[in-house]
């Protein structure tokens, strides 16, 4: 009987028979990212940097209103003992008068509406009822003597207890500086906005 023998022509080894021939590098496969898109693969692109908000910052508040012009009128004031004896106290060191003191003191803590006004005047009067208060003759700007009346007698359209004092007396305890130094800088300021009122004009 005549043996077969196998022809091995062209095979390297009998492991690659069968095994799938090497695909070829110059060939792209289809799975194989080419050109732009592997380019985008390896640098992504960068999400676009919100722009800077152009919206303009809004005015700055104007600044309260200046009531420390006009001539001065005589007023008497009925403060309280505790009050009065602050305002001596810091008018002393701080090298300014008691009356300088006073009037920029209450045109600081002056009520800028009817509203708060009324809740001061009410508040003073409920908090400390009315005791022996110390009268104090005070020149007061023509602006301010009339701006207190008013406030004064817009309270009094809901109480008519309320008196022109009770609403000084609580301007005052609510502004009232801190120490000497404190003191003088609200005196300098309050003239300073006095000399500044022909620019303003």
């Amino acid at each position: 009987m005549a043996r077969l023998t196998l022809d091995t022509t062209g095979i390297k080894s009998p492991l690659d028979i069968g095994a799938p021939a090497a695909p070829d590098a110059a060939t792209p496969s289809r799975d194989t990212p080419t050109g732009g898109e592997a380019g985008e693969r390896r640098a992504p692109r960068r999400a676009p940097r919100p722009r800077s908000s152009t919206r303009a910052k809004p005015p700055p508040a104007p600044p309260p209103p200046f009531y420390g012009a006009g001539r001065p009128i005589q007023t008497s004031l009925a403060l309280d003992p505790e009050l009065a004896r602050q305002l001596d106290e810091l008018a002393r060191p701080a090298a300014v008068t008691f009356s300088a003191l006073l009037v920029a003191t209450l045109h600081r803590g002056l009520p800028t509406s009817g509203e708060q006004a009324l809740r001061a005047a009410v508040t003073e009067r409920a908090d400390r009822p009315r005791g022996a208060r110390v009268e104090r003759n005070i020149r007061l700007p023509e602006q301010l003597r009339v701006r207190l009346d008013q406030l004064t007698e817009n309270v009094r359209d809901a109480t008519r207890r309320a008196t022109r004092s009770d609403l000084a007396n609580a301007a005052l305890r609510v502004a009232l500086p801190a120490d000497a130094e404190h003191a003088a800088t609200l005196v300098t300021q309050h003239h300073r906005r006095l000399e500044l009122l022909p620019l303003a004009a």
